[in-house]
């Protein structure tokens, strides 16, 4: 997911974040990212699994099979980000035709980063949180932590963030629109209106 709005998790004294305030109907996704190393990411050379449709650039396909895999993308995802192998598995003989929709940008790959330091170990986990009018409502689905995780931090219960961090984020269900606490009644045309809509038709 990309917006307009974009600011960092973590404080960086040497970068300037703007001030903006939270919407309703506004979505966002935050993206948590830690690791063992320098915490500086690098270009990996592994080759990316996720793509995504740019709507901005139009190209007329050359090859047959490259023409099948955009229509195909086009027709199952639209504009959203996809696993590339979702398709290919499904039928092989379009995988020949990735190259020329990445070269034609019709397809952007999403890199595969990396920790600069070398055997580095990197934990991410992404989450969808939609600003309701009754509070922030997490959309994506919790994944199970494994159980033999430990923090080598402890936060104290007592304060603000051990507070936070005992709130309960599983996925909320989304609440009842709000109602009228009094129904109001359609009016009901007269005898001598239906009459005069019955000449008009006339």
């Amino acid at each position: 997911m990309s917006g307009p709005n974009t600011f960092a998790n973590r404080f960086n004294p040497d970068v300037l974040a703007p001030d903006f305030t939270f919407e309703t109907g506004e979505m966002y996704t935050i993206d948590c990212t830690m690791s063992t190393g320098s915490g500086v990411a690098r270009a990996s050379t592994l080759d990316p699994a996720v793509y995504q449709r740019d709507v901005n650039h139009q190209y007329s396909l050359k090859l047959r099979t490259s023409r099948a895999l955009f229509s195909e993308v086009c027709k199952r995802y639209s504009v959203f980000p996809f696993l590339m192998r979702d398709i290919v598995d499904a039928n092989q003989s379009i995988k020949a035709g990735v190259s020329e929709c990445v070269k034609s940008q019709l397809l952007v790959p999403f890199a595969v980063t990396m920790d600069k330091k070398a055997g580095s170990v990197v934990a991410q986990f992404k989450l969808t949180i939609m600003c309701h009018y009754s509070g922030p409502i997490r959309i994506t689905r919790a994944l199970p932590m494994a159980g033999n995780i430990r923090s080598a931090t402890v936060v104290p219960e007592g304060s603000e963030i051990g507070q936070i961090l005992a709130l309960d984020c599983g996925q909320s269900a989304l609440p009842d629109l709000p109602r009228l606490k009094t129904l109001i009644q359609a009016p009901v045309p007269t005898q001598q209106q239906q009459q005069s809509s019955a000449m008009d038709t006339c």
